[in-house]
């Protein structure tokens, strides 16, 4: 087992480009079936139990509103983070490295 850990800063920055360009997607496609959704109106029919039925039925706001559009932004940001988190990473691993440098005589 090794007791170090290689960070390659250049696959993180294309993990997580590729991580916003996959997010992207997500939220386009969230979009168009939430549009399809709200475009569909009143497809129940406008006869009696059409009507009964458009009046009572509510769509699962935890899925279709608020709920759902929390994860996707959770989903969105974690590129961003990661990259981050790595970067803070490395700079306090250089930072560390520097501290404990010792100049070697003929250097």
């Amino acid at each position: 087992m090794s007791d170090q850990v290689d960070i390659n800063a250049q696959q993180v920055s294309n993990g997580a480009a590729q991580w916003q360009a996959a997010s992207a997607s997500l939220e386009a496609a969230w979009e168009a079936a939430r549009g399809a959704i709200a475009g569909a109106g009143n497809c129940w029919g406008s006869d009696a139990p059409g009507s009964a039925f458009a009046a009572s039925f509510k769509p699962d706001e935890t899925l279709f509103g608020s709920g759902g559009q929390q994860v996707l932004d959770q989903v969105s940001e974690l590129g961003p983070k990661v990259e981050k988190a790595v970067g803070l990473s490395m700079a306090a691993d250089e930072e560390q490295a520097a501290k404990m440098m010792i100049p070697v005589k003929g250097d």
